[in-house]
């Protein structure tokens, strides 16, 4: 069978017989609820907008089942799956998919350098696909963004609570949609439903799209951890006041701090949720300039 004529769907039933036959129960504690609508899979791959000369990373390989799809459309891919007993699954799943190669491992416990070196590729030259699991979703963005590394795009399944949460505009703003809104244009691509699932979860999902905007990597990767350490302070007691909580936590006068904010036109009573990115990113110019971070 060719590439071109290799249909890469796993039934719902053909999944429940792989576990099955593999004495294998899907496994709550790593979010093991797996998609099986072939739908669903199209607009995964078509938001990643993949052709013949991508790498793709994706985590959370599970059976393989949208591997197969993304190794139809991408250059290679690098499938990492952290379970050990649904690996020899996935590795039999992609017998015929020789341009995926796969890896038995946390991604959290890999450097991001030793991936890339793995995958070939550097900075911009990647795109990462995933269905993630609520508890990690945070840990792997901070890892692709807070980075001097970061993928060429983002491509996400997450609970759509948590879609909503990176996507959130003042004054709802929250600690990860301003890193993410900061470091990457993010978009709503589509709503899944729970019965895209086996075992059906009890959320509904989304598929979200995150693309790393180069121009903010441009000023180096010190700039970028002093301005996300401002975003941290001031989510850190985000119902209190943003003045009295940088003076604090900077140890600046509020002097200081008030001449800052009324340069930006900023109110003294503002709070962290109320910032614009755009906000975050002119304060921590003027605290630059004016040698107060």
């Amino acid at each position: 069978m060719t590439r071109g004529d290799f249909d890469p769907f796993l039934s719902p039933s053909q999944v429940q017989a792989l576990l099955m036959a593999a004495a294998l129960e899907p496994k709550h504690r790593l979010g093991q609820n797996f998609l099986i609508d072939r739908n669903i899979f199209g607009k995964i791959v078509a938001a990643a907008a993949l052709s013949g000369s991508d790498k793709v990373l994706e985590i959370g390989a599970g059976l393989g089942n949208l591997t197969r799809f993304l190794g139809a459309k991408a250059n290679s891919v690098l499938a990492v799956e952290i379970d050990p007993d649904l690996y020899p699954i996935l590795t039999q799943m992609l017998e015929q998919s020789p341009n995926v190669a796969t890896l038995n491992t946390d991604i959290m416990a890999l450097p991001l350098m030793d991936i890339l070196a793995t995958m070939q590729c550097s900075a911009f030259d990647y795109k990462v696909v995933t269905n993630l699991p609520y508890q990690i979703t945070s840990p792997v963005l901070e890892k692709f963004l807070e980075t001097d590394l970061p993928p060429a795009s983002i491509t996400m399944m997450i609970q759509q609570d948590v879609a909503k949460r990176i996507l959130a505009k003042p004054p709802q703003m929250n600690s990860l949609a301003c890193t993410v809104q900061l470091l990457a244009n993010a978009s709503y691509v589509a709503t899944v439903s729970a019965n895209a699932f086996w075992p059906k979860p009890k959320v509904s999902s989304a598929i979200i799209q995150i693309e790393p905007k180069p121009a903010v990597y441009e000023h180096g990767i010190k700039t970028l951890e002093s301005l996300l350490m401002l975003i941290k302070i001031g989510f850190g007691q985000k119902r209190k006041m943003l003045l009295p909580l940088l003076a604090t936590s900077l140890k600046v006068s509020k002097a200081s701090l008030q001449n800052v904010f009324r340069e930006l036109s900023l109110p003294p009573s503002i709070r962290a949720q109320e910032l614009k990115v755009d906000d975050w990113q002119t304060l921590h110019r003027q605290l630059t300039a004016d040698k107060l971070i």
